[in-house]
């Protein structure tokens, strides 16, 4: 048992290690930055469509409106499939076809289908999967290769790295509280400056730490393409692929 545990320790910490050498975890990160403008135009598609067409429910253009909005989100997830695909290579299922005998059932059998409704699910999703993916993109990577870096420029004075002031930085948390009738109040003082590196060691030790928030942040896009898939095959596997249907 302990030998298991050992082996299941290493694979995880060679895993975390080696991510920069996988040539999937560029991928992963190609299709992440593409998810955060895609996320956006999704993300409007989702709230024009969906908020008009709920808030004109009322009279008869309100119907139409949402079955078209759901109509768009179909098409879009059979473009997220192809994607999806080539890039993480994870293939999900799309019917090129609805059954129904007449145009009829075969429209009442898409709407009342609760993937045609997931779909539309996915354009919200994918807008925060993205924004996510971007933030840690800037906090971690970019800030990250910047460190990294640091043994190469830090003799120039021009250059540096982080949030330089004049000051420091003060944060004044206040905390209140009555005792014996008296009001006490807690006011410490967190100072928050900077440090400048002269020396080659201490721009090493800034490079080493840059490298553990590289591998962090390459590790957590990993995770954020993993999530990505598993919303894309709970709202999208299995639905009406409008693409495939065209080529059928």
């Amino acid at each position: 048992m302990r030998r298991l545990a050992d082996t299941s320790t290493t694979g995880v910490a060679r895993s975390f290690l080696t991510v920069p050498f996988r040539p999937q975890t560029y991928l992963n990160l190609l299709y992440l930055l593409l998810a955060f403008p895609l996320g956006v135009a999704y993300f409007v598609v989702f709230s024009v469509g969906v908020s008009t067409g709920i808030g004109l429910l009322i009279v008869i253009v309100g119907g139409p409106i949402l079955a078209l909005s759901a109509g768009v989100a179909l098409g879009i997830g059979s473009v997220e499939r192809r994607v999806t695909a080539l890039l993480l290579g994870v293939e999900l299922g799309g019917r090129p076809s609805v059954s129904g005998e007449t145009r009829r059932e075969r429209v009442w059998n898409l709407g009342t289908d609760l993937r045609t409704w997931l779909a539309l699910l996915y354009l919200p999703g994918k807008f925060v999967v993205g924004t996510v993916a971007l933030v840690v993109f800037f906090q971690a990577l970019v800030t990250g290769g910047a460190f990294l870096f640091v043994p190469f420029y830090y003799e120039d004075p021009s250059l540096y790295v982080g949030l330089v002031r004049d000051r420091p930085i003060e944060i004044h948390p206040v905390l209140h509280f009555g005792w014996n009738r008296l009001l006490v109040t807690l006011e410490p003082v967190i100072t928050i400056g900077h440090r400048e590196v002269t020396t080659l060691s201490e721009a090493l030790a800034i490079a080493g730490f840059g490298a553990v928030v590289s591998l962090v942040g390459l590790n957590l896009l990993n995770v954020l393409a993993r999530v990505n898939v598993w919303l894309a095959r709970v709202c999208l596997n299995g639905a009406y692929d409008p693409v495939a249907a065209l080529r059928s």
